[in-house]
């Protein structure tokens, strides 16, 4: 990890973790990552190796809307007079995940944060180019205000990876409907520019070629060759629906909590969108931990740093 952060040190909105687990701790965590993350990131890709088992203290309802299928959790006892909701978005580079892996991440951050979630299977890439996952996304808030009697100020919107980036654009889509944006965002480890790979470096997103050596998720990098399973041409490349660090009126986003990693290849795009932010006004705050990976609080919640995610999620949310 070559990125300079000092022009980022003292600003209110950014925090930089130094300190690291030992290196043998470091090894072992990394060994189990590998055992645990046993599908590779391809088209098509699913999760099964993850416990989807609903925990026994929530219910599942499953929900249909459009194409897509989303899956509802709540505690009965803990969420009878529930005010805020979580619509989570899980990730998987936009071409690999499903329902059971939507399951997975949707019924931990429900029980992390102590509120109802739902979570969505998403259409995928390249069967589904860009933003089709995104119109899903949309259908689902849309559901929860028609029909499920929440109002925009009652959800919070939650995503990691590709589902980070979903999003920060859901937001923006919004915005640019002149529609209310949801009460708040918090994007894990977000993409934010479709375009910037391991050979194409654009709006400063250096730790997609800096990071290759050290991103123990995307190993070797992002191919040049996703671009074209996600989208159809380079027409939508600066579509800020696709690439969310092209948007031009970030003054008007809501409250954002971001999380990255100092080793991760997406280091700079949760960073930068975040200063974009920051210098835009709004209220937002980015935690980059150190020596940790893309999305460990996904794969491991209960490890001690994913913790202090969920706790720095609560605490974002007043809870």
């Amino acid at each position: 990890m070559t990125m300079d952060f000092s022009r980022f040190e003292g600003e209110p909105w950014f925090q930089h973790d130094t300190e690291m687990r030992s290196p043998e701790a470091t090894t072992a965590l990394g060994q189990k990552l590998q055992d645990k993350v046993k599908c590779p990131i391809v088209p098509g890709a699913t999760y099964e190796y993850l416990d989807d088992a609903t925990p026994a203290n929530l219910e599942r309802e499953d929900i249909q809307v459009g194409p897509s299928l989303g899956f509802l959790y709540r505690d009965p006892a803990r969420d009878a007079a529930a005010a805020k909701i979580v619509l989570y978005i899980h990730g998987g580079a936009f071409i690999c995940g499903n329902g059971n892996y939507a399951r997975f991440v949707g019924f931990n951050v429900s029980n992390k944060l102590g509120l109802p979630v739902l979570t969505v299977e998403y259409r995928l890439a390249p069967e589904h180019k860009l933003p089709a996952g995104l119109d899903d996304v949309h259908g689902f808030y849309k559901y929860l205000i028609e029909q499920r009697g929440y109002q925009p100020d009652d959800i919070v919107v939650m995503g990691d990876s590709a589902g980070g980036e979903m999003a920060l654009a859901l937001a923006i889509r919004l915005i640019r409907l002149g529609r209310p944006t949801p009460h708040k965002v918090i994007a894990l480890h977000p993409a934010v520019d479709v375009y910037s790979d391991t050979v194409n470096i654009r709006h400063g997103l250096v730790s997609h070629r800096d990071n290759i050596d050290t991103d123990q998720i995307f190993l070797g990098g992002l191919a040049p060759a996703l671009h074209d399973m996600l989208l159809p041409g380079t027409a939508l490349d600066d579509d800020p629906e696709v690439s969310p660090i092209c948007f031009d009126q970030p003054e008007k986003f809501p409250p954002t909590l971001i999380v990255a990693d100092d080793t991760e290849i997406l280091l700079c795009d949760g960073l930068l969108f975040g200063e974009k932010l920051a210098k835009a006004g709004v209220d937002v705050k980015v935690h980059i931990f150190h020596y940790m990976w893309h999305d460990f609080q996904v794969f491991f919640p209960d490890i001690p740093e994913s913790e202090v995610v969920w706790r720095e999620c609560r605490e974002f949310l007043g809870l």
